[in-house]
């Protein structure tokens, strides 16, 4: 049985935009992550001549590219933007410069990651990250945001929403959760080399813990759809993912219970 999809070289030949947007919304609706989709959806508001909702539509792709690490393809529509919209240069050179500054620091963490501890330490600092593929490490360089913390700065609190996971570069942070009483409980320590927030890229549920900067730190945040990403690039990722969250479980479960 064929796709709705089958049906838009044939309505756009006749020039029906209107039906060949309604069967693009309806996959966009299905599928609401289809960059595919996505971008023909807004190529057709163009052809339709709706040239503003077309700029919206590039535009939301734009942001979900810079945010998930595309940045050719980030760049690339940038250039459809300057097409559209000649009169908004100095929009579309800033954004231009957002790419830039991204992708250097893409950049400036991998290379930073490669290089030796600045720092002594009672653990060294580990080389790689626990539980996280080699392979599948490029990618997530590629395709993370750098955020850095000062000592006592919470990261996240329990019990609010999530999407993504943090990965240490430096520093060490700490995790606590509530019993029902209502006082809270240190559950661990997590150094460089570790990650933790695997519950809200494997599950979408609110935080179950509240993670504080125990010092200085340094983080690579991926998003949760960045990750997915990843992970069907790299199904070995989510199995380890998956067992690190059991992990968490059972270290939380026995930390409650003392």
């Amino acid at each position: 049985m064929g796709s709705a999809l089958d049906s838009l070289p044939a309505l756009l030949a006749k020039k029906d935009y209107a039906r060949a947007l309604r069967v693009l919304q309806a996959e966009i609706d299905a599928k609401p992550k289809s960059f595919p989709v996505r971008r023909q959806y807004a190529e057709v508001l163009a052809l339709a001549g709706r040239r503003r909702d077309a700029i919206d539509a590039y535009e939301a792709l734009f942001e979900s590219s810079l945010e998930e690490g595309y940045f050719p393809r980030a760049t690339a529509i940038l250039a459809q933007i300057a097409k559209l919209a000649p009169d908004r240069k100095t929009d579309v050179e800033e954004m231009r410069a957002r790419v830039a500054e991204r992708e250097r620091k893409a950049t400036q963490f991998a290379s930073a990651i490669r290089k030796p501890p600045s720092r002594t330490s009672a653990e060294p600092r580990k080389a790689k990250f626990r539980g996280v593929p080699e392979k599948a490490i490029p990618e997530i360089f590629e395709r993370a945001t750098i955020v850095e913390y000062a000592a006592g700065q919470v990261v996240y609190e329990e019990g609010t929403e999530g999407n993504s996971l943090f990965l240490i570069q430096d520093g060490s942070v700490r995790k606590d959760m509530k019993r029902a009483e209502g006082d809270s409980v240190m559950i661990t320590t997590l150094i460089a080399g570790e990650l933790f927030g695997e519950a809200a890229v494997l599950t979408g549920k609110p935080r179950a813990a509240t993670v504080t900067a125990r010092e200085a730190c340094v983080l690579l945040e991926m998003s949760r759809a960045g990750m997915e990403d990843v992970m069907s690039r790299h199904p070995e990722l989510k199995e380890a993912l998956e067992a690190r969250l059991r992990e968490s479980a059972a270290r939380a479960m026995a930390a409650l219970k003392k």
